[in-house]
This record gives structure tokens, C-alpha cells and sequence, in this order.
């Protein structure tokens, strides 16, 4: 039997008939999230989220999270903003669940004391770009604030033509741990005096982006759970696809707004360098000196804008199939 699917384009929205669910009333459950982050960066917190009110009932050190950016029934995906560097703790919006806001309040309340942590790191990135542009091999200096365990941090050079990165372009390093939890790579440019472009070196952790398991879920559903089939013509089963389609497109088009902010900043750092090129090869050296303090300062924008535009193309598909599924 076909599912439902809005017919965008006119006035109304029709919907074809669609499939019966089942409406299970196990609690709601935090499991566990990415166990660290950088600044900024998206955070996955794993457990058992059975419809979009309780995917919005997540708290961040006891304040409300930010809207999620992506959200299942097994995981929900964040982006918390300026959070200080340490441990941080996701817990409940327990007395939500009490409240007359809640869709579903036949089932079980999460429990208070269910309490998830996880640490936010800060990178300070350094190079040395006298040594860089007269042609002498110097070092990429990151620093990582928030943990003194030694981490593992995925580097990619993705300006190969520009810098060789000591390594390999891609490679997995080790900061040295500690208090001052440094990781330090060779760079060298590829000509002597100039760049011939602003060079980019991404880093990521080593670590699986979102640590949930599915098979998880399901055996947490089957805990305690009653379930139902609503008829088929229910109101709520013939608005329930409308409601998917349009929460993929809500957070899509939160994610373009992020994304274009981000480009456009990175775009007007950069243009500002222009005001030292005044025509003469000391002038185009200031220009590209300044371009590549940029880019070395950016390194975090530019990783972030490259996930925001990956994730954008994942619910960009979704939305696609979503409104003209079977």
C-alpha cells in the first residue's frame, strides 16, 4: 500500500493512503553521545527519541539545547554554540513531559536521574610564516585546550599543490598529552617567496561521528512497551508524512543559513586582505601573507562549512524522497 506523501504545488495539500504504525509507549532514554568535540562542531547524543517532542526536550548543563539539525527515533544531532572548553552534561527537560504540551502523555516519563557527559575541546593553531614563505620548513603547531589525554587527530592537506604537509596529505597523529596537549606537524611551500594560493589543513578526531547503535533501540522499545495500531484512516497516520516532510525542510533550510554565514565570512576575510595590494611584489606578498593568516586561523570554519554542506545534501535527499516516494 502506497505511504503518504504531500502533492506540493497547489493550494491544499492532498495525501494518498497511507500505512498503519506502531505506537509503542516505552520511555523516551538517553544512552550515550559523541564522546568529545571540538568548538562548535556537531554532537550526536544516542538513546530512544519516539516522536520530535521529545527530540526537543534535551538539556545542555541544564539550559535548553539549540533546535537539532538532524533527529530519529534512535539519535539527534546538535551543534551547541560557544561552549567553554571541559566536560559538559545532557540531561532531561523533565517537567516538560508533565506539561499540556506534551503530544503524547499516555507514555512513560524519562527518568531524572539519566544523565549523559562529554567534552568540548578548543584547538589554537600557529605556523610560522616567515619561515614558510622563504622556503625553510617550519611547524604546524596545534594545541588542544579542554583534555590533557593524548587524542588521535585525523589531518588532511587539501591544498597538496600549495604546502606539503610532513606525513602524507590524509594521515592519523597523536598529540603528546599533558597539560600543553600538543600535536606538531612539518609544512613547507611548495615555491619560495609567494603562495600561489591561501593553504587549508583540515582535522578532525579519529572518532565514529555518531556512536549509536540501532539494535540498541530496538531492544529498548521492546522494554516495557505496549503496542497499538491505530485505524487507517486516523488523522494522526494520514498527517504524520506531512509532519516528516516538513521537519527534514525545516532543517535543511536552518542548516543553509548557518552554511551561507559561514561562506560569507570566510569570503569578506579574505576580500580584506586585498587592501594590501597596491600593485607591487611587496604588496601581493602582504596580500597572500595576510590570506594564508586567514585560512590558518579559519581552519575550524572552513572544516564546519564542509560538514554543514555534506549533512545539507543528505536532507536534501531525504526531503526529495520523502515528497515523491512510492
Amino acid at each position: 500500500m502506497n505511504r503518504a506523501r504531500p502533492v506540493l504545488g497547489e493550494a491544499s495539500v492532498r495525501f494518498l493512503p497511507s500505512l498503519t504504525y506502531e505506537y509503542s509507549l516505552a520511555a523516551p532514554r538517553l544512552i550515550r553521545c559523541t564522546p568529545r568535540i571540538f568548538q562548535n562542531r556537531s554532537l550526536c547524543v544516542c538513546g530512544y527519541f519516539p516522536n520530535s517532542f521529545s527530540r526537543s526536550q534535551l538539556l545542555l548543563d541544564g539550559q535548553r539545547l539549540n533546535v537539532p539539525v538532524a533527529g530519529s527515533t534512535d539519535m539527534v544531532m546538535f551543534t551547541p554554540q560557544n561552549l567553554v572548553p571541559g566536560k559538559h552534561v545532557i540531561s532531561w527537560n523533565i517537567p516538560a513531559f508533565d506539561s499540556i504540551l506534551n503530544p503524547d502523555p499516555k507514555r512513560a516519563r524519562p527518568s531524572p536521574s539519566e544523565r549523559i557527559e562529554f567534552e568540548v575541546l578548543a584547538v589554537q593553531a600557529s605556523i610560522d610564516q616567515n619561515k614558510l614563505l622563504s622556503g625553510d620548513e617550519t611547524d604546524l603547531r596545534m594545541r588542544i585546550i579542554g583534555t590533557a589525554d593524548k587524542l588521535q587527530i585525523e589531518l588532511e592537506n587539501t591544498t597538496p599543490d600549495v604546502i606539503d604537509l610532513a606525513g602524507g596529505a590524509k594521515q592519523i597523529a597523536e598529540t603528546e598529552g599533558g597539560k600543553n596537549n600538543v600535536l606538531k606537524r612539518k609544512v613547507k611551500a611548495k615555491k619560495t617567496g609567494m603562495l600561489e594560493a591561501p593553504f587549508n589543513i583540515n582535522y578532525r578526531l579519529a572518532l565514529p561521528p555518531c556512536p549509536c547503535k540501532p539494535e540498541e533501540i530496538e531492544n529498548l522499545k521492546s522494554i516495557g512497551g505496549q503496542v497499538t495500531t491505530p485505524p487507517e484512516d486516523s488523522a494522526a497516520n494520514r498527517n504524520q508524512p506531512r509532519r516528516d516532510c516538513e521537519e527534514i525542510l525545516s532543517q535543511y533550510n536552518a542548516l543553509s543559513v548557518e552554511y551561507a554565514k559561514l561562506q560569507t565570512d570566510l569570503k569578506r576575510a579574505m576580500e580584506s586582505c586585498d587592501r594590501f595590494d597596491d600593485g607591487t611584489i611587496a604588496g601581493r606578498n602582504n596580500r597572500d601573507a595576510c590570506r594564508r593568516a586567514i585560512a590558518v586561523a579559519n581552519l575550524r570554519a572552513v572544516s564546519t562549512a564542509a560538514q554543514l554542506r555534506e549533512r545539507m545534501l543528505e536532507l536534501l535527499a531525504a526531503y526529495r524522497a520523502c515528497t515523491s516516494g512510492p
